[in-house]
């Protein structure tokens, strides 16, 4: 909607808030995870124009990792966070996405311990 035409970045990102009904963003004996990019959409506007995004969202872009470095879907609250790259401004747009799992369900096991 601005006077100048140019692109624009929108990103898609998902924070942890809540782990198996705890507060904590992340499972026991793991980093917290801040923040992971999930997608991302360039566009080139005109002046003066708007455009429809739609992003899609997988429940495996969901999965945590959890101390053995399994990726794995467990019962967590997540906001799912889009931003045009100044994250944590008030232009930030954030929705909440739930996982319910009655137990963890592992996607991979990559051994994947960042930490």
């Amino acid at each position: 909607l601005g006077n100048r035409s140019g692109d624009e970045v929108v990103m898609m990102f998902m924070k942890p808030t809540s782990v198996l009904g705890e507060k904590t963003p992340s499972l026991p004996g793991t980093p917290v995870m801040e923040k992971k990019l999930l997608d991302f959409q360039r566009l080139n506007l005109d002046a003066k124009s708007t455009e429809l995004l739609q992003f899609t969202l997988q429940g495996s872009q969901l999965a945590l990792v959890d101390v053995s470095g399994n990726r794995v879907l467990i019962s967590s609250n997540f906001d799912i966070i889009f931003s045009r790259g100044n994250y944590g401004k008030p232009s930030d747009i954030r929705i909440g996405a739930v996982v319910k799992c009655n137990k963890p369900k592992i996607l991979s096991k990559f051994n994947y311990r960042w930490w």
